[in-house]
C-alpha cells in the first residue's frame, strides 16, 4: 500500500455528529500538495472515507446546492 501524509490547514465546519463519529470540512494537504476541501466523517483523529474536492469543484458543488429547494 502506498503511505500518504496529510496535514488539516483549516478545520472549516462540523455537518453532523453521531456517537463518536464527526462529518466535517477541512481544508487539507495531502503529500505537501496544494490544499483541498475535504469532506468526510473522522473518528477522533483516524480519517474514514470521504470526498475531495479541488476549489473549483467546490464551486461548483456550491452552485447546485443553491439551485436546490432545500
Amino acid at each position: 500500500m502506498r503511505e500518504f501524509n496529510y496535514k488539516v490547514i483549516k478545520d472549516l465546519g462540523v455537518i453532523s455528529e453521531s456517537g463518536d463519529c464527526v462529518k466535517k470540512v477541512c481544508l487539507i494537504s495531502f503529500n505537501d500538495r496544494n490544499p483541498k476541501i475535504d469532506i468526510r466523517s473522522w473518528k477522533g483523529d483516524q480519517m474514514c472515507k470521504g470526498i475531495l474536492l479541488s476549489h473549483e469543484e467546490a464551486a461548483v458543488l456550491r452552485d447546485i446546492l443553491q439551485s436546490l429547494e432545500l
